[in-house]
């Protein structure tokens, strides 16, 4: 089955989720404390999410493709919530007996 938002043109100016992984990966080597290093996490998520917006409004303004922005919207939220569920696995609530 084929997603809305794979004819999407330069889906990383909407999203890059691997720098998102990656600079996540880096803040949590640095930061120690749980609770500061979710403010940050979650700070930069919001970022992300209001970037990516900013982008899909952007293409919106110039060409007025209405399933463009559908398109844009699933493409950002999927990034993020995959982004979401790697950094809380990883970094956030890592399984103390990995299996």
């Amino acid at each position: 089955m084929s997603r809305p938002y794979e004819k999407l043109h330069d889906r990383r100016a909407i999203v890059n989720r691997k720098a998102l992984v990656s600079a996540f990966d880096a803040l949590a080597a640095t930061e120690r404390d749980g609770t500061k290093l979710r403010g940050k996490l979650l700070a930069d998520l919001k970022a992300a999410l209001a970037d990516g917006r900013a982008e899909i409004h952007r293409r919106f303004e110039a060409d007025g493709a209405g399933l463009q922005v559908t398109a844009g919207t699933a493409y950002l939220m999927d990034q993020l919530i995959k982004v979401l569920f790697d950094i809380t696995n990883e970094h956030v609530f890592p399984a103390a007996n990995p299996t």
